[in-house]
């Protein structure tokens, strides 16, 4: 460690355990609780300008002669269009490139905020439950300026539901055709808040790729862990993205204390019959501040010498029909039948469009394989 550095952590998870990190980790000085870019600027300046008492600074938790304080939770910030953009001057652009086709890339705050109650989340905690909304046009704005600056054309618009509003998702797509942008994006969306009309506006705006949170294939699940949204409006959602040409990335989550092999397997048949472009199978992990958490820990299906050994790939929790070597096989195997299906292998190179995009799919795909098959 360098003499003097002071180190300084943020984000959802450190909100809801930064007393077990200040107890447990001594070289972290500072925590910013919640949404932090206020919190982080009046840090500096009373470090190194103000000298403004640490205890004035909201969402702040810190050490004090070997006591650990905690300042009140800061209020969420109500206009994100008061943000300066991210000062993105100070480094090398370059430096951050699309897997999919090499160019470079960034990424763009859209939205905060997620009024869903799903039980695995910590989002609606860590940044609030009403939905708060970039203006399309300082949105557009700070893609022409990367379009201008730095000559980025692929974006990835960060948002805890992207299409929470329609007619914001209308007049943003409306503003970047106005301006003729030329651009590449990908965002994240839920399937109950999409329609055809949406999809072609984002299709014509350059959205090539959408994600949502599938999470599982079976409707008692879905309804336990309150997602509010069914199987048959995922099956539909995923019908529209391939009709309006728009590429689909599903999220699967299993191994929550009811299931079993019957819940799992409906997840894998549902991933068949949607049959997205991308996919991905996370074991179920009880995040900080989520009901989840509380859950296993009062079921006592959890083992917390393997929290953090390998996120949503190794399971931190058992269900009470599956023990943890179960869930990982599961996943290993559900991975394997997906990506070696022949029709599947012929789609992705056909959609690579060139053939060095097309070697980059290959390469992927076998460095993936090589994971799973250890």
């Amino acid at each position: 460690m360098i003499p003097g550095i002071r180190i300084v952590v943020r984000g959802e998870s450190v909100t809801f355990q930064d007393r077990q990190i200040l107890e447990q980790v001594p070289v972290v000085d500072f925590i910013l609780r919640g949404e932090s870019e206020e919190t982080l600027l009046e840090l500096v300046e009373s470090l190194f300008r103000s000298g403004k008492p640490l205890s004035e600074i909201n969402g702040l938790s810190y050490r004090e002669e070997g006591r650990i304080l905690r300042t009140p939770d800061r209020t969420f910030i109500r206009r994100l269009d008061d943000l300066p953009w991210p000062a993105r001057h100070l480094l090398d652009q370059s430096l951050y490139r699309s897997p999919e086709t090499n160019n470079v890339l960034t990424t763009l705050y859209a939205a905060r905020g997620c009024p869903y109650p799903c039980i695995f989340c910590p989002a609606p905690l860590a940044s609030g439950r009403p939905v708060r909304l970039r203006q399309a046009e300082d949105l557009v704005a700070e893609i022409e300026a990367c379009v201008s600056e730095y000559g980025i054309r692929e974006f990835l618009f960060h948002g805890d539901t992207f299409t929470y509003s329609r007619k914001w998702v209308l007049e943003l797509c409306e503003a970047i055709a106005r301006k003729g942008l030329k651009i590449r994006w990908g965002c994240n969306s839920r399937v109950d808040t999409i329609d055809r009309e949406m999809l072609q506006a984002m299709k014509s705006a350059g959205c090539w790729v959408i994600g949502f949170g599938v999470e599982s294939g079976h409707e008692e699940t879905l309804r336990k862990i309150r997602k509010a949204a069914t199987r048959d409006q995922v099956v539909e959602a995923f019908r529209m993205c391939r009709e309006a040409g728009i590429r689909s990335h599903a999220f699967f989550v299993f191994g929550f204390p009811w299931e079993g092999e019957v819940h799992l397997q409906a997840d894998l048949e549902l991933a068949r019959e949607i049959d997205p472009d991308f996919f991905d199978f996370n074991i179920a992990y009880p995040l900080p501040g989520t009901e989840l958490l509380k859950q296993v820990e009062n079921e006592g299906l959890i083992d917390r010498s393997r929290i953090d050994q390998g996120g949503y790939a190794v399971p931190a929790t058992r269900t009470h029909l599956l023990a943890h070597e179960e869930l990982e096989e599961w996943r290993r195997k559900a991975l394997l039948s997906l990506y070696l299906r022949p029709r599947y292998i012929a789609r992705t190179l056909l959609q690579a469009g060139s053939p060095w995009r097309a070697w980059l799919y290959i390469k992927a795909g076998f460095r993936r394989l090589r994971q799973l098959l250890g």
